[in-house]
């Protein structure tokens, strides 16, 4: 969610208190998730960033303007596999689909 893909990833040092600068948004991410849910999309933001920064966590989507509609924390630092069910009748394209992005490239790219 936020590491790599909306903020840049920062120093584990100063985890996660690095959040919320403007400097550490990653390239036309914050546009391309306003497009996202402007177009009626569903954005679910997950991260592996614990639960008890869930505060600071959305103090800073929410100061950069980050639209989501849901927020998962607390997820495993590992892989992550997305599964979906195709619906009978719409057979033109998949009901789910999972991108991998570079770190820190944002979601302009």
């Amino acid at each position: 969610m936020t590491d790599g893909t909306i903020f840049m990833q920062g120093t584990k040092l100063d985890y996660p208190f690095n959040l919320g600068q403007e400097e550490d948004l990653t390239p036309g991410s914050r546009d391309q998730i306003t497009e996202w849910s402007l177009a009626g999309h569903t954005i679910i933001l997950t991260t592996a960033r614990k639960e008890c920064w869930r505060e600071e966590t959305e103090l800073a989507l929410k100061k950069h303007k980050i639209l989501y509609d849901r927020l998962i924390m607390g997820l495993s630092t590992g892989q992550r596999v997305l599964i979906n069910d195709n619906k009978p009748e719409d057979t033109d394209y998949p009901m789910a689909i999972a991108y991998s992005l570079d770190r820190n490239k944002g979601l302009g790219y």
